[in-house]
């Protein structure tokens, strides 16, 4: 089993900050930002580069069927956790109405630069099952320079909270 756990930034009214995401749905979506508009790019030649769209959206998704990983998805609600796909970037994610446009697009929860590589490498060694646990660092409304004004105590808060998250699993399994 792979699984990835870390911090995430919220990309949703829904989701604050210290709230921790299992996912066992992700979607790389590596993008560079000219004009504003999203170009892709990256490693991940089998996806379809086009424009996004319904049947695009899916072609790019990367899920988890594992039916015990499935089964303990839908016993997490309510305790603490919430289910909902990752959206991956080699880019930081700042600013609300480009959050809340992704977060709409994709239809993610949270963003970060890490999930789809877990369940990419795991698909592509056969179908390992695999999960992604994230801790959102960041609400909506929040910037990057807010991040980086708080890192200094962030970085202690945020460990504790995926630690306890993984605690948290822990009982559940």
């Amino acid at each position: 089993m792979v699984a990835g756990v870390g911090t995430s930034g919220s990309l949703s009214l829904d989701i604050q900050a210290g709230e921790a995401v299992f996912s066992l749905d992700s979607v790389i979506a590596d993008w560079r930002h000219e004009d504003g508009s999203e170009t892709l790019v990256g490693p991940y030649g089998e996806f379809d580069y086009g424009p996004l769209g319904p049947q695009r959206l899916e072609s790019m998704a990367i899920r988890c069927l594992a039916p015990a990983l499935r089964s303990l998805e839908s016993r997490l609600s309510g305790r603490g956790f919430r289910a909902g796909r990752v959206l991956t970037s080699d880019s930081f994610v700042a600013g609300r109405e480009l959050k809340l446009r992704l977060g709409e697009a994709y239809g993610a929860l949270v963003c970060d630069m890490e999930s789809g590589a877990f369940a990419w490498t795991a698909k592509r060694l056969g179908g390992v099952p695999w999960f992604n646990l994230r801790v959102a660092a960041d609400t909506l409304d929040e910037t990057l320079s807010d991040y980086f004004d708080k890192e200094r105590g962030i970085t202690d808060l945020l460990g504790a909270k995926t630690l306890e998250a993984m605690k948290g699993l822990d009982r559940i399994l």
